[in-house]
């Protein structure tokens, strides 16, 4: 049996996990996407009138969002590449719950085109407890991809004391959840004095996560701090 899944592994892991063609026939992959669909997939990009604040889908002539209007949240600007949606909640699915890590690089390339002007990338922290579930932090593994490509270096500054998940909660029990449970990793501080930051996340649910990490790191001195992430929920 053990033997049947890694033949299966390797066949799998030769085909472009969005549409399934053997990557041999179309050059020109990147992490498991075919180069056919990462050219379809870049009609999906999250574009048009967003919030200049969360970067959250807008009718025309709205520049700022109900919620950012009420309450403004501690980063510069956050912007998706993507809506959590189709193919690309799909693609989500298979790097975090299946175990394709080589998409982490297509999903670096995605987030090159929206990555502001910074000094350094750094990753969202994980919860502890996730470990026990997934030997991988998938959001390390992208932020180490787009390094690469952007030429940036990446500093995981943040760690998170262990919680309970954010999955299922709305905003207020989320932010309640966070507090406290982020903080700059001993030694550290200095990276972040006078830093342009950029936080990388995999998804967008409600924001409060990049917000509590974007807050600590404007307490501890960063200059700016800006968040991206794969795919807006």
């Amino acid at each position: 049996m053990k033997h049947i899944r890694l033949i299966e592994d390797w066949f799998l892991n030769r085909r472009c996990r969005s549409c399934g063609i053997p990557l041999v026939l179309r050059p020109g992959h990147v992490g498991l996407v075919c180069s056919a669909c990462r050219e379809s997939l870049s009609v999906e990009f999250l574009s048009g009138q967003l919030c200049t604040l969360c970067g959250s889908p807008l009718p025309g002539g709205v520049d700022v969002c109900r919620h950012c209007t009420e309450t403004t949240p501690a980063y510069t600007n956050h912007r998706s590449a993507f809506l959590y949606q189709g193919r690309v909640a799909t693609l989500i699915v298979d790097f975090k719950g299946r175990g394709y890590k080589q998409l982490a690089a297509y999903f670096a390339e995605s987030l090159a085109a929206i990555v502001p002007d910074c000094d350094l990338l750094v990753p969202v922290p994980f919860r502890p407890e996730s470990v026990r579930r997934r030997p991988f932090d998938p959001v390390t593994l992208i932020v180490r991809e787009l390094s690469t490509v952007q030429g940036l270096p990446q500093v995981p500054l943040l760690r998170r004391r262990p919680g309970k998940s954010q999955k299922s909660l709305n905003r207020a029990a989320r932010l309640t959840n966070l507090k406290n449970a982020l903080y700059i990793r001993p030694g550290m501080h200095a990276s972040v004095s006078g830093a342009r930051i950029c936080l990388i996340d995999d998804v967008f649910t409600t924001g409060a996560t990049v917000d509590e990490c974007a807050r600590v790191l404007r307490h501890s001195g960063a200059s700016r701090v800006y968040a991206r992430t794969v795919a807006m929920d």
